[in-house]
């Protein structure tokens, strides 16, 4: 039993033992390895705190005091950590690693190693053996930009006065007509330019005429002949009656200010003469002014003048006839539209028996009665349309004496307009609408037409694509151009924006909204009911793009001049081909001490055994 009671007591001894020992080793442990944890810690710590801190200007050291004598140094405010960091910004490694090792070597014990890094680039390092522990504090340093100085100037431009070149087209809507042997059809297009600078004027013209193959018609421009026709550039036979349709070039003809077309048709050996889809004038000039939006909108557009003469007998049948669109945007609200119309020399008599409603003067909006009533003198009328109009294209339909194909009345009749001289008591069309979306009201931005023509052969349809992706497209237009014209559709991407709506009531110029557009490639499609209706590749199109007149401050340089050289460069490029800066305000920003505008970049210490 002794024995026994022994051997158990020994057994006890050997494991308290056992644990007294491990624990011995593990406080051991302890007592070695977190020291040296936290030594590195604190070492590195203090380190880059104090790099972060001690300022350039408040050291006394003889490296420091040459680089500042040599203007390496131009910030005394500078800390060490930021003067390293823009020696590192300037590529100026040599000079950073002298600067770190200055500051580091004697504050750093001799037997650990240590390497100082920004965004993870070595900038100085003193080699030792690593056994495995080592520790890493980092700073975050703004105000840093790699390859260039901290401080610096940044600029934006306005341009204040600008010249454009832009181009505008005054459509010469379908109008006739006079019918028969011997009668005459005068069309008088008054248009004006508001510039002196014209670079370039091109008349397009379809005229549509009777059974003599040969008709003697004038063409003047502010006086001048017109040589129009010599031959058609087009030209297309049908029903025994003949369209023409020619190109010329008027730029030495057209001059600032009012303008006056005059068309003279005549010598029909039967049916009557008129302007088809297509005719227009397109003016390309130099002008100056910005965009000024307008939450509320008013525009007049007006008739051209037609005297048609038919002679003093009835069966030389006169009668004039007209067309004229109005334009009205998506999302508006329409507060006026009116129509006023002035018929001069009307005869109420000789309507024949085929014109569906008995009046010598007949009115439509669209394909909807305005008014349908007997005139013999003067017809001088306004009529409210406000309640009829429809988004995009509507068309205002005017026969005086007529009802095409059929005409009745005799001598003279005429659907007066004057704009010029007398713009109050002319036929016209007058809309006004408020705009409701007011992020379409863009300031500060200058508005230019620009006008291309579809390529290609002629066709029936037409397409043309256009990339809207560099440009701010606020409105466009097609102008179709024909021989003959029935009954028009045009789509844009997919979308049916204008059909024509009555005979003869295709106008030149066919609005389209910018939310049918989109950035990228869009598609325009221009297609006519009738086989032989062909489409040609002289429609145009044309769309109004708003470009900024101004640029912010961009990258930071170290001098004025090419601060404010940047800021012109980028406004002429963001102005393109089509506006000239005469003018441009600068503004010079100097920059520096400000952390946002550049960086941030982390600088980092490590320590270890």
């Amino acid at each position: 039993m002794v024995l026994k009671k022994g051997f158990f007591f020994t057994i006890d001894s050997m494991i308290g033992a056992g644990i007294i020992t491990l624990g011995i080793l593990l406080l051991y442990t302890f007592y070695i390895v977190e020291p040296s944890y936290t030594s590195l810690d604190y070492t590195s710590n203090d380190l880059i705190n104090s790099l972060s801190t001690l300022r350039v200007g408040e050291v006394n050291n003889a490296y420091i005091d040459e680089l500042i004598s040599t203007g390496e140094i131009t910030n005394p405010e500078n800390t060490i950590l930021e003067q390293i960091g823009e020696f590192w910004a300037l590529d100026k490694a040599d000079k950073a690693g002298n600067l770190t090792k200055e500051f580091t070597n004697d504050f750093v014990d001799e037997n650990l190693g240590f390497g100082f890094y920004i965004e993870g680039e070595e900038i100085y390092s003193r080699t030792k053996s690593n056994d495995g522990i080592s520790m890493t504090s980092k700073k975050m340093i703004s105000g840093i930009q790699r390859y260039r100085t901290r401080e610096g100037f940044t600029a934006r431009a306005v341009a204040t006065k600008v010249t454009k070149n832009t181009t505008e087209v005054f459509m010469i809507n379908p109008a006739g007509s006079s019918h028969g042997p011997g009668t005459i059809a005068y069309l008088t297009k008054k248009f004006y330019i508001n510039s002196s600078d014209i670079i370039k004027a091109t008349l397009f013209l379809t005229v549509h005429w009777g059974t003599s193959a040969t008709p003697s018609n004038d063409f003047d421009l502010n006086g001048e002949p017109i040589n129009i026709g010599n031959p058609w550039l087009y030209t297309q036979e049908k029903d025994a009656t003949h369209i023409g349709f020619d190109v010329v070039d008027v730029t030495n003809s057209v001059a600032s200010g009012w303008n006056d077309l005059e068309i003279m048709l005549r010598v029909q050996s039967d049916d009557h003469t008129h302007i088809h889809p297509g005719s227009k004038i397109v003016v390309e000039y130099e002008s100056t002014g910005k965009f000024v939006p307008a939450k509320t909108v008013e525009k007049r557009l007006y008739f051209d003048n037609v005297l048609s003469n038919g002679g003093n007998n009835l069966n030389k049948a006169t009668g004039a006839w007209s067309v004229l669109p109005i334009f009205v945007p998506k999302g508006v609200i329409i507060k006026n539209a009116t129509l006023h119309i002035v018929g001069k020399d009307l005869k109420s008599f000789g309507i024949p028996e085929e014109v569906p409603e008995k009046g010598n003067v007949q009115l439509y909006l669209n394909d909807e009665k305005i008014e349908i009533l007997n005139v013999t003198g003067t017809l001088n009328k306004t009529y409210d349309i406000k309640d009829n109009l429809g988004e995009g294209t509507n068309v205002v339909s005017v026969y005086l004496n007529c009802y095409p194909d059929y005409f009745f009345g005799k001598d003279d009749t005429m659907l007066y307009s004057d704009p010029e001289n007398d713009p109050e008591d002319s036929s016209y069309v007058e809309v006004e609408y408020e705009i409701i979306d007011t992020a379409k009201l863009q300031y500060g931005k200058i508005d230019v037409s620009i006008v291309e023509s579809f390529d290609g052969s002629m066709s029936n349809g037409k397409s043309y694509t256009k990339d809207f992706e560099d440009y701010d497209v606020i409105e466009s237009f097609i102008q179709v151009a024909q021989l003959d014209s029935n009954t028009v559709s045009v789509n844009v991407n997919s979308q049916n924006v204008f059909t024509t709506p009555r005979p003869l009531a295709t106008p030149s110029s066919i609005y389209i909204d910018s939310d049918y557009l989109k950035e990228g490639e869009n598609n325009f499609e221009v297609s006519d009911s009738c086989s032989d209706c062909y489409i040609l590749n002289e429609t145009t199109l044309q769309y109004y793009v708003l470009i900024p007149s101004l640029v912010g401050y961009g990258q930071i340089f170290d001098s004025e001049e090419d601060a404010i050289s940047d800021a012109e460069e980028r406004l002429n490029l963001l102005l393109g081909d089509y506006v000239k800066a005469t003018q441009i305000d600068k503004e010079v920003n100097p920059v520096g001490g400000v952390p946002s505008l550049w960086g941030p970049i982390i600088a980092e210490v490590r320590v270890w055994h």
